[in-house]
């Protein structure tokens, strides 16, 4: 028999399988790979869908023009276009007292036996027009301008006051005794108001209305008297407005 060799019998068997070393893979980052991965997905689409969204909106939405609102301004009506009717009248230049007054053609200068010169100098000047009846002044209308005023004594009349002015002119014998007073009155004369009286003459058959007006300026007393008939009644306005134009034109040269 032959003796045992050691080294043999200390090999292993090579019939025998060997275990291979592997070295086990943890399972935890699988899971959490296969976590991640939906919520990666969910945000690139939410981001491509916003994407979208703002594309659309700023590049294939239409571009609305900004709405323009008009200011509508104010309109100014144009003021009324005044007329002067009195620009084609006379002109009476008193060169004594320093005024002047325009006078239509139908109210012409009551001259009498008067030149220029005397026209131009003189304290009394009368204008007078629309006679009913030819040749009778009482049947007419009429402006009549004196200054300075006298008193029945051919003396200067002294007041302050309109009020004064007129009292001692309507004391007068003659306009006292002879008139009826109708109403006080005011008109606008040489830039003021004026007061004055309208009063009815007596005794004539025409009745005539006059409103006399007598007051103080530039050291001077004025009497102012304009008049017209009951045959005039039916056109009081126009010669009410006739009379206010020439009183307009009346205004001092110095």
């Amino acid at each position: 028999m032959e003796p045992s060799n050691p080294s043999l019998e200390n090999q292993p068997n090579q019939s025998q399988s060997i275990p291979t070393y592997q070295p086990s893979t943890p399972e935890q980052p699988i899971k959490q790979r296969g976590f991640l991965l939906p919520i990666v997905g969910i945000l690139v689409i939410l981001l491509v869908l916003a994407g979208g969204s703002y594309y659309f909106m700023k590049v294939k939405a239409p571009i609305t023009a900004p709405i323009q609102t008009q200011t509508t301004l104010p309109t100014t009506q144009p003021l009324p276009t005044v007329v002067d009717e009195t620009v084609n009248w006379n002109t009476y230049t008193n060169l004594k007292h320093g005024y002047v007054i325009k006078y239509p053609s139908e109210m012409p200068i009551n001259t009498f036996p008067m030149t220029e010169t005397q026209l131009q100098n003189t304290n009394s000047i009368a204008f007078s027009g629309m006679r009913t009846k030819v040749g009778v002044e009482d049947s007419g209308v009429s402006l009549y301008i004196n200054v300075p005023q006298l008193d029945a004594y051919n003396k200067p009349v002294t007041c302050a006051s309109d009020d004064e002015c007129i009292k001692k002119v309507l004391t007068d014998p003659g306009i006292d005794t002879y008139s009826k007073k109708i109403k006080d009155t005011k008109k606008n004369i040489l830039g003021k108001v004026r007061k004055g009286v309208e009063y009815v003459e007596l005794g004539s058959s025409y009745e005539p209305v006059n409103q006399i007006y007598v007051f103080s300026e530039s050291g001077k007393v004025w009497y102012v008297s304009i008049k017209w008939t009951k045959d005039h009644v039916s056109k009081l306005d126009d010669i009410n407005k006739l009379f206010d134009q020439m009183l307009a034109t009346f205004k001092f040269t110095q």
